[in-house]
């Protein structure tokens, strides 16, 4: 990582004139000197608009601090690459403390565990001016009411969009390295009750990409009807890109979770049923489905 750092900096010191140009940037598996990385991506390259870190650091245990207030950067993805026999969670208000200007934030967990400290109204100042959320990688038999603690530290948000994870091809790899490593699953343990906020949600939109009839997605969706005035559709979605790994498994798959994605009127129509009971919404929902038979119904 130290020597991938160096071949990035001479690379940038051979040829001055990209830091006059470069827009774009993807920087993968690489330790600098925390002096070095703010000099090279802020304080040379100003015309910066999107940034891609992948696996990397000031060094072990390290907390660097973007401090860039005149940056042009629209885009910043980081990724981090956890160690099997590691379980940490982390302070996302902490991550994101100063900034106040998030218009789009995407949370992957990529199927595995939790790795954000549950919180609530110290999300706030970070989400003052969120307008969409995404939180991707959800594994499926987890529970998904924790993430009201996020809208309601955004209330400002009018997109926000769930993703399932469920891969049969891959579980069997997580199964044998906990078997070996003895790490498992870390499930989510927020409480939806330690905070609420007084401020009424902009909700307008709720997609859910990978819908089964599930209790916990059922629970989750419910929740957000009853909180969201302004919600007016709630989209969901079979799973639009199917893991060519997991159909060409040679074993014989169980069948999913809690059952297929609903495709039969009467399925339909038995979940609209549960949605809406005990309360009154005109909350449109749709079902989104890539089967032939049915590719979209609407439910006014």
């Amino acid at each position: 990582m130290v020597q991938q750092a160096r071949d990035v900096i001479e690379f940038f010191t051979s040829y001055p004139c990209v830091h006059s140009c470069l827009v774009r940037l993807f920087v993968h598996n690489a330790r600098f000197a925390e002096q070095d990385i703010h000099h090279l991506l802020f304080d040379s390259c100003k015309e910066l608009k999107l940034l891609i870190l992948f696996h990397c650091d000031v060094g072990d245990c390290s907390v660097w601090q973007i401090n860039a207030p005149d940056s042009k950067l629209k885009l910043l993805q980081v990724t981090m690459t956890l160690l099997r026999v590691e379980n940490r969670e982390f302070s996302l208000s902490a991550v994101l403390r100063g900034t106040t200007n998030i218009h789009t934030l995407t949370l992957d967990f990529d199927g595995g565990g939790l790795w954000i400290q549950p919180e609530g109204k110290q999300l706030c100042p970070a989400f003052s001016k969120l307008r969409k959320l995404s939180i991707c990688g959800m594994f499926v038999d987890f529970d998904l009411l924790w993430t009201i603690n996020l809208l309601e530290a955004a209330p400002s948000v009018e997109i926000f969009l769930v993703q399932i994870w469920d891969h049969p091809c891959r579980e069997e790899m997580r199964l044998r390295a906990e078997a070996a490593y003895g790490n498992q699953r870390t499930k989510p343990s927020w409480s939806i009750n330690g905070f609420t906020s007084s401020n009424t949600w902009q909700l307008k939109e709720l997609l859910f990409v990978g819908y089964r009839p599930l209790e916990q997605q059922t629970l989750f969706i419910r929740a957000a009807m009853k909180r969201a005035p302004n919600l007016k559709a709630v989209h969901l979605k079979e799973n639009e890109k199917p893991c060519r790994r997991c159909e060409a498994m040679s074993t014989p798959r169980p069948p999913p979770r809690g059952g297929f994605f609903p495709r039969v009127q009467e399925e339909q129509d038995a979940i609209v049923k549960q949605l809406r009971e005990g309360f009154s919404s005109s909350t449109q929902i749709i079902f989104s489905s890539s089967h032939a038979t049915v590719k979209c119904a609407v439910y006014p």
